[in-house]
């Protein structure tokens, strides 16, 4: 069984939070469409080709498999991380340390990375919390950071997906992360990404819609976003899949969202 199956299916024993998380994911995912429906214009984020699965017959990569490559490889082919934060029709480049101002909050993140089950007994995903805490965030990591299961960014700190089996929302916490991979070929529970551009074979320009964004706690659930709001953010994605964190491999930024009221 897959990595993201266990980290999927055993958060809730791991952190018995989220088992909440859970529910309120799924009630969240209602409120969500039944929000989006009341809207007369929706935003229409700008994409550079269409979001189609790369050609080729469909595979299963396993270490067997001739298909799969050498985790040794991974850096080269992943290269450094590159993100970039659309929203409406501002594209804008994300650094360490970038501050940036949006007036609602659905946005996207684009960043480049392999396809989940591309390298030979190692799985590809990117990583990230948020959080109000600003200082939490920033403290979360020291490069070099060695990942395990019960550490930050480890596998019990997954969290449950929205009832698409995406991360509709991003929820700001500290107590969980949201685990970001895309299997072409794989079940929909491993198709939380969807491909912006075809990079080279089985290595896309990933992207991540958020519709909205939420506070947690351990028995409530806030959307934000009609009042201006600052989180911080850790985005993190293993380059040469080795499960430590370091310098390159990930970036602290802040997102504001201040609402227009002029409209």
């Amino acid at each position: 069984m897959h990595f993201i199956k266990r980290a999927s299916l055993q958060i809730a024993v791991r952190n018995p939070r989220f088992r909440r998380l859970r529910y309120m994911g799924s009630l969240l995912s209602i409120g969500l469409v039944l929000a989006l429906t009341r809207c007369s214009m929706p935003y229409v984020l700008p994409t550079t080709t269409e979001a189609q699965p790369a050609e080729g017959p469909g595979r299963l990569i396993t270490s067997e498999s001739k298909d799969c490559k050498d985790p040794a490889l991974a850096s080269q082919i992943q290269g450094k991380l590159q993100l970039t934060l659309v929203h409406g029709n501002r594209v804008i480049p994300v650094r360490p340390g970038s501050h940036i101002t949006i007036s609602h909050p659905r946005f996207a993140l684009l960043f480049n990375m392999a396809e989940y089950d591309l390298f030979c007994d190692r799985f590809t995903a990117a990583r990230v919390m948020a959080s109000q805490n600003a200082d939490f965030i920033e403290g979360i990591v020291t490069p070099p950071f060695q990942i395990k299961d019960t550490s930050y960014l480890g596998a019990g700190w997954s969290m449950a997906t929205d009832l698409s089996m995406r991360y509709d929302t991003l929820f700001l916490t500290e107590g969980g992360m949201h685990y970001l991979i895309l299997n072409v070929q794989g079940e929909p529970i491993e198709q939380r990404l969807s491909i912006q551009r075809v990079l080279g074979p089985g290595f896309y320009q990933m992207r991540w819609d958020i519709f909205a964004v939420a506070r947690t706690t351990d028995d409530s659930l806030k959307y934000l976003g009609e009042d201006k709001t600052t989180f911080a953010m850790l985005f993190f994605r293993d380059s040469d899949l080795d499960e430590i964190v370091e310098t390159g491999e990930f970036m602290v930024f802040y997102i504001t969202i201040a609402p227009d009221r002029s409209n």
